[in-house]
């Protein structure tokens, strides 16, 4: 099973720095981990290559996920672009309708 990560020493690099690892064959353990006192706790997995941390922000899964069609619509909703049936305005924004016929509404206007 593949999962996103963020490299925990990062080198600037995002095709280095956010990387899909296999769970089963390149994770040596995993551990509980936290940058500051204050911080919240993520997943830390260790592997040959380094040590790789859990995705913990938006910022962080559309960089991973910008790969794979992600993009933002607006400053907190990341969506797949590839899902997308219609969109509508609505208010002051959009209704993104998904080809499930599923919605959200994203605050930017989309034409």
């Amino acid at each position: 099973m593949k999962i996103p990560v963020v490299r925990m020493d990062t080198t600037g690099d995002k095709n280095r720095d956010f990387v899909e690892i296999d769970l089963v064959k390149d994770v040596n353990y995993v551990y509980k981990w936290q940058k500051t006192k204050n911080s919240a706790e993520c997943l830390a997995f260790f592997t040959s290559e380094g040590v790789f941390l859990a995705l913990t922000t938006l910022k962080e899964a559309s960089i991973s996920f910008s790969n794979y069609g992600f993009g933002f619509l607006d400053g907190s909703t990341l969506v797949n672009l590839s899902r997308i049936l219609e969109t509508e305005p609505a208010g002051n924004g959009s209704k993104i309708i998904f080809v499930d016929h599923t919605y959200t509404f994203v605050r930017r206007k989309l034409i």
